[in-house]
């Protein structure tokens, strides 16, 4: 296995910042262009990797759990979680009153919609916060800023006219690890899965009922559309507990004859010290 972690974006993104707080600020990081390309990295060369899977606001990372369904050999083997605080940035000589256009990601724009209105600002979507930030500087014009990570502003030498502007203050987005390797026990886990059930009536029902009878409590589940088959669905779920539960394992092969497809995304520990603001 590498020893670097894998990140989509650029210098100063979430990505980055969640894997230090995960693996510590001496980690060695590399940056690629996509999420499809991380997972490429992982499979093929043995790194490891983080991707954001969910925000607090608004809701899943789709191509992510699309990629853990379709990629064979990358598991989740942890988790990271961390409270989104967004800055307005620009460049050293401007001043908050000459903004006009503010670059970001449209998630991070969407965030902060009440200061962008209240402040009369042009909204311009970027591909990312941080790349928000380089393009701000690169025009180098008093009426451009960005929405970004303090640490956005740090790495480009740019100036922070105004923080903690996010609309809602529970704004937190999860992170998992990613690696081809597989984790053991660590008495706070959680398993992610992904299945797919015949659109029947009942069959749903009757195969969660195999987790509620095993006492094990389901954090999360999401459906996601089947291409090809329109109004058929994966379902993606987490439950509390560790594959190499007994407990965990007899539920799931249980589960297993109720479904069409099941794959087990990773059984990973659960995230510490989710306030930590960034």
């Amino acid at each position: 296995m590498g020893n670097d972690v894998v990140y989509s974006g650029i210098p100063g993104a979430y990505a980055e910042i969640a894997a230090m707080k995960y693996f510590g600020s001496g980690v060695k990081l590399r940056n690629v262009d996509s999420f499809s390309e991380v997972f490429l990295e992982i499979g093929h060369k043995g790194a490891l990797g983080i991707a954001p899977i969910e925000n607090t606001i608004e809701g899943s990372v789709n191509e992510v759990y699309d990629l853990l369904l379709r990629t064979d050999g990358v598991k989740i083997v942890g988790e990271e979680v961390i409270r989104v605080s967004h800055c307005l940035i620009a460049n050293p000589e401007s001043m908050i009153e000459e903004i006009r256009n503010v670059y970001s990601h449209p998630q991070a724009l969407a965030q902060c919609r009440e200061f962008i209105e209240k402040m009369r600002l042009k909204p311009l979507a970027s591909t990312s916060t941080a790349s928000g930030v380089k393009l701000v500087k690169e025009l180098n014009d008093k009426t451009n800023a960005a929405i970004a990570s303090r640490r956005a502003s740090d790495v480009n030498n740019m100036k922070v006219l105004a923080a903690n502007i996010e609309s809602h203050k529970d704004n937190y987005t999860r992170f998992v690890i990613l690696s081809q390797s597989g984790t053991n026990p660590s008495g706070n886990d959680k398993t992610s899965l992904v299945l797919s059930i015949a659109n029947k009536p009942g069959k749903l029902l009757k195969a969660l009922a195999e987790i509620a009878t095993a006492d094990i409590n389901m954090t999360k589940i999401e459906s996601r559309p089947i291409l090809g088959k329109p109004w058929e669905y994966h379902f993606y779920l987490d439950i509390e507990g560790h594959l190499k539960d007994y407990a965990v394992s007899k539920a799931i092969r249980r589960l297993a004859g109720h479904t069409s497809i099941i794959k087990v995304l990773g059984s990973y520990k659960k995230a510490e010290n989710i306030n930590a603001v960034i």
